[in-house]
C-alpha cells in the first residue's frame, strides 16, 4: 500500500537487496501495470557482480530507464 503511493507520488523508496530479492515483483508493477522507475540507483555494486546471482538478476528485472551502480569497492 505505501510502495503504491510511493509509485504514484514520484518518491523515492530505499531498500536492500534482500528486499529487493524478497519483492522485486511489486517494485515492478503498480495497480497490475508494468511500472518504470525514472532511476534505480545501487549502492555495493559489487554485490551485483556476479551477473548470475539472485541480488544481480532481481536488481535487473526491475524496469528502470536509468541504473546508477555506486561502490566503495577498488
Amino acid at each position: 500500500r505505501n510502495l503504491s503511493r510511493i509509485q504514484q507520488r514520484n518518491g523515492v523508496i530505499i531498500t536492500t537487496y534482500q528486499m529487493l530479492i524478497n519483492n522485486w515483483q511489486q517494485l515492478s508493477s503498480l495497480n497490475g501495470q508494468e511500472f518504470v522507475w525514472d532511476y534505480v540507483i545501487l549502492d555495493e555494486a559489487h554485490k551485483i557482480k556476479t551477473s548470475s546471482t539472485k541480488s544481480a538478476i532481481c536488481a535487473r528485472a526491475v524496469p528502470a530507464r536509468n541504473r546508477i551502480l555506486l561502490t566503495g569497492t577498488p
